[in-house]
């Protein structure tokens, strides 16, 4: 037997989930083990992000793969093929910003020609995540970007099926109530602000919120102009009264339209040492290389940091368009993507800027 150590160094991409490390199995017939891009593996063990670990592996040469779990695994894997012999072997890698393969772990350094064709076949067969860092985990079982976009847009529906109205609360954030159900009552629930969605469900004319209890803001004039303030862990997002909560596994919050989709994905400072003395531009920059966006077209303007870039699903086809806005609060970096049909983008980059400029942070 000889070991194998790998490390997990800290990065945003899927920070906040495990990934798995397996091995290669030469034992046929074995019960229960895991196959990965038709190669029969056994389970070594998981690493979270920054950590490292040593496993005991055999002595024939065999192929270490790294995944996020037995959902994405055959869009978001990554191998390094050891060689025969009874040397120990350190290795080294990260998950690295890609929409188009799940944020996959990549192992650092030179890799076979194999594992360079198993990364090209890994964005062929693409999933956007969070995460940022998350997609992290990228187990949404949702093959291809556009899919999950209608994924978002079907949740949107169902959403808006069983919970229609929508109110703002100052402590809590958005709260719904479902078609039949009693408004809450003013003295149950003193926070509350209601908008014109839930004023109608109560048979009332929305009145205006008075100028003394918040100040005249984009946000503060939501609900008069045919608007929405959602709120997530102390960020708010105002976006037009089309857009319904979606939540989608490994994003902080998700919101969509029939045809638009917001990703929402927060990276708390914790997870990476000396992370909040980055400035956003260095997070862009991040995002950028790690993702390998050169040619994505940054934005600087009016306050707003980020950069857009057209992406094509290679399994349908369809053209699509993410525009993406980086922001800092007191305690994390922020990532937000805005994601519609390649052939609105023109036409609409203004008004998602606009949206973009609605973001604000307690405290």
């Amino acid at each position: 037997m000889r070991n194998v150590t790998v490390r997990r160094e800290k990065s945003f991409a899927g920070c906040l989930t495990k990934v798995r490390v397996c091995v290669e199995d030469h034992e046929a017939g074995r019960v229960g083990r895991l196959v990965i891009n038709s190669t029969p593996c056994r389970k070594l063990g998981t690493l979270k992000n920054g950590e490292e670990k040593t496993f005991s592996v055999g002595e024939r040469a065999a192929r270490l793969f790294v995944i996020a779990d037995s959902l994405s695994k055959g869009f978001c894997s990554e191998f390094y093929e050891l060689p025969e012999g009874a040397e120990d072997v350190r290795l080294s890698g990260r998950c690295r910003f890609n929409p188009a393969d799940g944020n996959a772990f990549r192992f650092d350094g030179e890799v076979s020609r194999a594992a360079q064709e198993n990364r090209k076949n890994s964005v062929r067969r693409g999933v956007a995540v969070l995460v940022a860092a998350c997609v992290i985990g990228a187990a949404t079982g949702v093959v291809g970007m556009s899919r999950l976009i209608r994924s978002v847009a079907q949740t949107v529906q169902a959403v808006r099926n069983v919970r229609p109205a929508i109110v703002m609360s100052e402590t809590d954030g958005p709260k719904t109530q479902a078609d039949g159900e009693a408004p809450a009552k003013a003295a149950e629930s003193p926070a509350a602000v209601p908008g014109p969605a839930a004023a109608a469900a109560a048979g009332e004319t929305a009145a205006p919120a008075p100028e003394a209890a918040e100040p005249d803001t984009q946000a503060s004039r939501a609900d008069r102009e045919g608007m929405q303030t959602f709120r997530t862990d102390g960020m708010r997002l105002t976006l037009s009264d089309d857009f319904s909560e979606a939540p989608i596994k490994g994003y902080t919050a998700a919101y969509g339209t029939e045809d638009t989709a917001v990703f929402v994905l927060k990276e708390p400072f914790s997870l990476l040492e000396g992370a909040e003395e980055y400035t956003i531009g260095q997070y862009r920059d991040i995002l950028i290389e790690s993702n390998g966006l050169t040619g994505a077209d940054r934005i600087d303007q009016e306050g707003l940091t980020g950069f857009s870039y057209p992406f094509s699903d290679p399994e349908t086809g369809e053209a699509l368009c993410f525009f993406d806005y980086m922001y800092k609060s007191d305690d994390a970096f922020w990532l937000l993507q805005f994601v519609v049909p390649g052939a609105e983008a023109d036409g609409r980059a203004d008004e998602i800027a606009g949206w973009a400029r609605t973001v604000s942070f307690d405290g």
